[in-house]
C-alpha cells in the first residue's frame, strides 16, 4: 500500500501545481495577439455654418459583461457569446466607442468644445449612450469579418437633465 503524504507535503504539491498553472499563463499571456480598433470615418458630416456655442460632452457607454471588454465577441447562435482566441480590441469596447465619438463630433466642427469625463466635468449638453451590441460576424465564404455596432443614444441637457432626443444606431 503506498504511503500516503503527509499534509504539510500535500499544500506544497497543490501551491506548485497552482504555480505551473500560473507559470502556463503567463507564458500564453506573452505570445501576441492581433489588435483592432474602431475609427470615426474620416468622412463624416461637417458643419457648414461653425461651431455652435455649446460645450458637448461624451459620457462613457454602459455595457453589459459580455462586451464591457478587449476581447472580440462573436455568436455562433442567438444566445451563445464565444470570444476570438487570438485577437482583441485595442481597449475595451465601450472606451473605444467613445472614442471614436468624441473624434468624429470634433471633426465635425459642429461645436465650440467636445470632451470627455473627467476632463470634461461639466457640459452644455452630454450623450449618454448605451452599448447594445458589439461583435464581430465572419463573413460567409470569406476569410472577413464584419463588426456590428448598436447603441442608444440619448442627448441630455446638464442644466436640468432633461433628454432632448434618444436614437439608437
Amino acid at each position: 500500500m503506498p504511503a500516503i503524504p503527509s499534509r504539510p507535503a500535500l499544500v506544497a504539491l497543490v501551491a506548485l501545481l497552482a504555480g505551473c498553472s500560473t507559470l502556463g499563463a503567463i507564458g500564453d499571456a506573452a505570445s501576441p495577439l492581433d489588435a483592432y480598433e474602431l475609427r470615426a470615418p474620416a468622412d463624416g458630416p461637417v458643419a457648414d455654418a461653425g461651431p455652435r456655442p455649446v460645450d458637448f460632452v461624451v459620457d462613457l457607454p454602459v455595457a453589459g459583461g459580455a462586451i464591457n471588454t478587449d476581447r472580440i465577441l462573436v455568436r455562433p447562435a442567438t444566445t451563445q457569446v464565444q470570444y476570438l482566441p487570438d485577437a482583441r480590441w485595442i481597449e475595451p469596447a465601450p472606451e473605444m466607442l467613445q472614442s471614436a465619438l468624441v473624434a468624429g463630433l470634433e471633426r465635425s466642427g459642429a461645436f465650440r468644445f467636445v470632451g470627455r469625463r473627467p476632463l470634461a466635468a461639466v457640459g452644455d449638453i452630454t450623450l449618454v449612450s448605451n452599448l447594445i451590441d458589439f461583435e464581430a460576424a465572419l463573413v460567409p465564404g470569406g476569410e472577413g469579418a464584419v463588426v456590428r455596432v448598436r447603441f442608444t443614444a440619448r442627448l441630455v441637457r446638464d442644466e436640468d437633465a432633461a433628454v432632448l432626443r434618444t436614437r439608437t444606431f
